[in-house]
């Protein structure tokens, strides 16, 4: 029968790295993001709805990407003031705010 020391001794906790498994999965949220988009793009109704937005004016177009992204980056910092250990998620929002603005 092992005493406790002994059997203390006989394992090691390994180190894991959580930041390093959060920047892949974020990655992989991106590459999914885009594969769905994709995939909507490839849709007849919604390629009908797109084309009718860009049959918009030009400031039409900036109108209303200009409150898509205001609503977007609101949405982001409201995230990140409420729930400050949401990192990922709040910055994923900005990235959506950033593409919106460009």
């Amino acid at each position: 029968m092992l005493s406790l020391k002994k059997f203390n001794n006989s394992y090691t906790v390994a180190p894991f790295d959580w930041k390093r498994v959060a920047k892949y999965l974020f990655i992989l949220a991106i590459c999914c993001i885009v594969i769905s988009l994709s995939s909507v793009f490839a849709s007849y109704w919604i390629i009908d709805i797109l084309s009718r937005i860009f049959e918009i004016s030009e400031i039409g177009k900036f109108i209303l990407l200009a409150i898509l992204s205001v609503g977007l980056y609101y949405l982001g910092f409201r995230i990140k003031s409420k729930y400050q250990y949401k990192v990922f998620s709040s910055e994923a929002i900005f990235f959506l705010g950033v593409i919106s603005t460009a």
